[in-house]
């Protein structure tokens, strides 16, 4: 099972995907991926990542696609089933 919570910024998609992963039966619990969260820690951790995010965001630009799926795809392969968070994306469609 893939579900996924889109919003804007602040529309709470993180505290809802906890409430409704707390509803489950243990078993059918999956990771949840916040693509905020794992770009934030890339930019706490200091990785060469997040220094370039840090600048990305210091220009006022929105972090490129291709950023947000290096650090998403891998660990949804890893984890089969997943909750992701996100926000739509300007510029480009929605797959």
């Amino acid at each position: 099972m893939r579900i996924a919570f889109i919003g804007p910024p602040g529309a709470g998609k993180s505290t809802q995907a906890k409430r409704v992963a707390r509803s489950l039966p243990s078993h059918n619990r999956s990771p949840r991926f916040s693509s905020g969260e794992l770009v934030r820690a890339e930019i706490e951790a200091g990785t060469d990542l997040g220094r370039d995010v840090e600048a990305t965001y210091a220009r006022g630009e929105r972090v490129p696609d291709e950023t947000i799926l290096a650090l998403l795809l891998p660990r949804l392969r890893r984890a089969g089933s997943c909750w992701t968070t996100s926000r739509p994306r300007p510029g480009r469609p929605a797959p």
